[in-house]
């Protein structure tokens, strides 16, 4: 389900970015278009869902095991599916605009992924902070800041200017996205 959900927002993505004037932002016809695409390419997208769920599993497969090693090997497995994320959003864009994508797309975001654990982590600690503070703003901030990975990926931003475009993108739209 999430990675044609990821296929979703890069829909969205590409529609902000071509309509940053427009206030009307629909989600049903992103979502169609988005399950059209899973349906065309739904033998390279569930071997990609494996792939990409496999850190999940083995971290799930751990148990409650609390030692040492348990927890430098989770933590192992929490890098490798967040690189895999970094991989999943370039695979699922390029799979949107050029309707091609390939498996060794998952492993394509060596030099994107500082950027985009940087970004994870920043808007992580803003959205925790903004709950925090009375959950209303963690969720403006959770929204405000839901394109930093893909514009990570997609526009080679660093971390910090992708927040800036997230910000400018997401102005006007937050409920349309929340």
């Amino acid at each position: 389900f999430w990675k044609w959900a990821y296929i979703a927002v890069g829909v969205i993505l590409s529609y902000m970015e071509e309509n940053t004037t427009t206030k009307v932002l629909a989600i049903g016809p992103n979502l169609t278009q988005a399950w059209e695409l899973y349906k065309k390419h739904w033998q390279l997208l569930v071997p990609a869902s494996i792939i990409v769920f496999i850190p999940d599993l083995l971290s799930m497969l751990m148990g409650d095991d609390k030692t040492a090693a348990a927890g430098l090997f989770s933590l192992l497995l929490s890098v490798c599916s967040l690189f895999l994320a970094s991989g999943s959003i370039y695979f699922g864009l390029k799979l949107i605009r050029s309707g091609e994508a390939e498996i060794a797309d998952l492993f394509s975001q060596k030099d994107s992924f500082i950027q985009f654990f940087l970004g994870n982590l920043v808007v992580g600690i803003i959205t925790f902070l903004g709950l925090l503070l009375l959950v209303i703003p963690g969720i403006v901030f959770a929204t405000r800041y839901s394109l930093v990975p893909f514009l990570i990926i997609d526009k080679k931003l660093d971390f910090k200017a992708a927040m800036s475009e997230s910000k400018r993108l997401t102005e006007g739209k937050k409920m349309q996205l929340f």
